[in-house]
């Protein structure tokens, strides 16, 4: 655990198909519906989530928003959030940490992930 606790967060953030899948020579694929859909991503959730009359889904909180289209809001503890002028956002609220994001720009979070932990070491984590 001491060496992937002091190696993991400067491995490169790739997929396994490619960082194992591709280099394998023993892997074989099998055609299947599941139904089921990686939950891995903010857009994977919203799209999987219920949406209130404005598009906009809610996760652990209750929302009072005015002109607010298409976001997500996942916090803790059942807060109130009231919203207005946000479209498409991820409104999300972890410990100590609130993260209010673009929803067209959620594959930066991960890089931004790695700047508060290079700034702040794991207090934020």
């Amino acid at each position: 655990m001491k060496f992937i606790t002091a190696h993991f967060p400067a491995c490169p953030s790739i997929s396994i198909d490619f960082a194992i899948m591709e280099k394998a020579s023993n892997v074989f694929v099998e055609c299947v519906n599941f139904g089921w859909s990686d939950l891995g991503t903010w857009s994977v959730l919203y799209d999987n989530s219920p949406k209130n009359k404005d598009a906009n889904v809610t996760r652990n909180c209750n929302l009072l928003a005015y002109e607010s289209t298409g976001n997500i809001f996942a916090l803790q503890d059942k807060k109130l959030v009231v919203a207005s002028g946000l479209h498409d956002y991820i409104i999300a609220d972890s410990g100590d940490v609130l993260l209010i994001f673009p929803k067209s720009e959620e594959q930066r979070i991960k890089q931004i992930v790695n700047d508060v932990q290079a700034k702040f070491d794991d207090k934020f984590l």
